[in-house]
């Protein structure tokens, strides 16, 4: 053995590599006419919230309050008729526990679905909402309402 020469080679550290979690997944129900009346445009509307789902999560997915999350979507066929549409958003509310839902042109569609969202404080985001009040504080729209100036349907929420 050679003086100075340790008999056992030194321990080398490393520094631990940290994996990032992995995402959790935010689950959105979607509710549009697959069936029945309007059903074409019902179908071009899902397919396309595929396709924005599709590319948010090929990018990573989102960050809420620094988690990140990746989406997924439950499309319920409202058949074109406000029964489907209850029924459509009970299933997601009650069954799938989603807290948003997307979709939706039509007023009588939108209230159909306010009638079970609204109660039980899931945020319905409908394509067009032309009647934003305090009474629908969960219930709102993509688009400016036609039937009310651009700002007031707004300002009730800042409050």
């Amino acid at each position: 053995m050679a003086i100075g020469c340790p008999t056992t080679p030194p321990e080398t550290t490393t520094s631990p590599t940290t994996t990032p979690p992995a995402p959790k997944t935010l689950t959105i129900g979607s509710v549009w006419q697959l069936s029945g009346v309007g059903s074409e445009t019902g179908i071009v509307q899902q397919r396309g919230e595929e396709l924005c789902k599709d590319w948010i999560n090929a990018k990573g997915g989102i960050t809420v309050n620094g988690e990140k999350y990746l989406i997924n979507i439950i499309t319920e066929d409202i058949k074109s008729t406000a029964e489907g549409c209850v029924t459509g958003a009970q299933k997601l509310v009650f069954q799938d526990k989603v807290k948003f839902i997307l979709g939706l042109t039509t007023p009588f569609q939108i209230d159909a679905v306010a009638s079970v969202t609204e109660p039980n404080k899931v945020l319905d985001m409908a394509a067009h909402y032309d009647t934003p009040s305090p009474a629908a504080p969960y219930t709102l729209g993509s688009y400016p309402p036609y039937a009310v100036p651009k700002n007031s349907g707004i300002q009730w929420r800042e409050k």
